[in-house]
């Protein structure tokens, strides 16, 4: 499978060699292919249902424009690769399904379904969990929407996305689990200047401060950056709902849409201490978008609560519609309150979606993105 050896091809060695992953390397494009940057040593994962269950699927942009694609469980480990034309062909697809779900029919996700997920098909019908790690315009796809063997991916398995090799060698040493001291901040805003008003959040600021005992409610006007800033760093579970704003210019400034002018970037997310934070919930558009500034750096607001410390994210791809978010976000925390993890509430309540005939645009958009375990 492997013949010559290649950077490449030795991170793929280390994966199986460690039966899940145990050493990652990320890698820079160079002019000669891909080679690796940085090396990092992580503990090997325990050997228990959930970790023999586990499949990884790892994406990879190689120099020329071909994906390389890999799924690695702790038995058996493929390997397969879209060449340059082909992949170039399905691009279109990626790029339009990664704008916008409204309207889509199965046919692009049946399509991409296949190039990236099916040569894995018989792995991922044997796993409980799917983690994948994308690259490039994989970053954009809604996976759990992805149709494999004539079911969408959530159907099948739980799926979490980690923003890199490094952050997924990190979940075997860290562990997300609800602090029976800690506090929730719950920052609902309903009324932000000219933006459309959404009913939906100020419903669903209401409905969860109900269910959380013990929590922190800032809501329109009571929602101003000093005062979210300051809890935050104190929580253990952040729910924002409300409008985000994704900057083009820089990044950086893409921001949280708080009471007033008041603007939470995610440049100030990521110099907070947040490393007491174990769940974040941003219930509003693009929140999961990493855009590239001309300088070459990305950071998005998901991202920057994960460099703050935040050790699990559930964000948004695309906009998404203010009703349908308070229909998932309440059947999330039904699933999420009454004992289920992250991944396994966010995959409920998809499910629950898709078993009510919401359109895709309801539910594909949430993803769940950890630094650490959840399980």
């Amino acid at each position: 499978m492997f013949g010559r050896e290649t950077p490449v091809r030795r991170m793929v060695q280390l994966l199986i060699e460690a039966g899940d992953v145990e050493e990652a390397l990320t890698f820079t494009d160079l002019d000669n292919g891909l080679a690796p940057s940085k090396v990092a040593g992580v503990p090997r994962q325990p050997k228990g249902e959930a970790s023999a269950n586990r499949l990884t699927i790892v994406f990879q942009t190689l120099h020329g424009g071909s994906l390389s694609c890999w799924a690695i469980s702790g038995a058996e480990t493929r390997h397969w690769v879209v060449p340059a034309r082909d992949w170039y062909a399905y691009t279109e697809t990626a790029a339009e399904l990664g704008l916008s779900l409204a309207g889509k029919t199965d046919e692009a996700l049946v399509e991409l379904g296949a190039v990236l997920l099916g040569p894995a098909e018989e792995l991922i019908l044997s796993a409980n969990r799917v983690v994948v790690v994308p690259d490039g315009l994989t970053f954009r796809l809604p996976f759990s929407a992805l149709v494999v063997g004539g079911r969408h991916l959530v159907e099948l398995v739980q799926v979490v996305v980690s923003r890199s090799l490094l952050e997924l060698g990190e979940a075997g040493a860290m562990a997300t689990h609800r602090s029976a001291s800690g506090r929730s901040l719950l920052v609902t805003v309903s009324e932000a200047g000219q933006a459309e008003s959404l009913p939906g959040a100020e419903r669903e600021g209401a409905w969860l401060a109900e269910q959380i005992a013990v929590a922190d409610h800032l809501a329109n006007r009571e929602a101003t950056l000093d005062r979210v800033t300051a809890l935050l760093e104190e929580a253990t579970l952040f729910h924002f709902s409300g409008h985000a704003s994704a900057d083009r210019q820089d990044p950086r400034k893409s921001a949280l849409v708080l009471s007033g002018d008041d603007r939470l970037t995610a440049e100030r997310i990521a110099d907070l201490d947040l490393s007491d934070l174990e769940l974040v919930i941003l219930a509003g558009c693009d929140t999961g978008i990493d855009l590239r500034s001309e300088e070459g750096t990305s950071l998005g607001i998901a991202r920057a609560f994960l460099e703050a410390g935040a050790k699990a994210v559930v964000m948004t791809l695309q906009a998404v519609d203010d009703g349908s978010t308070f229909t998932l976000s309440r059947d999330f925390y039904g699933y999420y309150l009454g004992g289920l993890s992250p991944g396994e509430a966010l995959r409920s309540a998809q499910l629950a979606a898709i078993d009510s005939g919401q359109l895709l645009s309801a539910w594909a958009p949430f993803v769940l993105v950890e630094k650490g375990r959840s399980e």
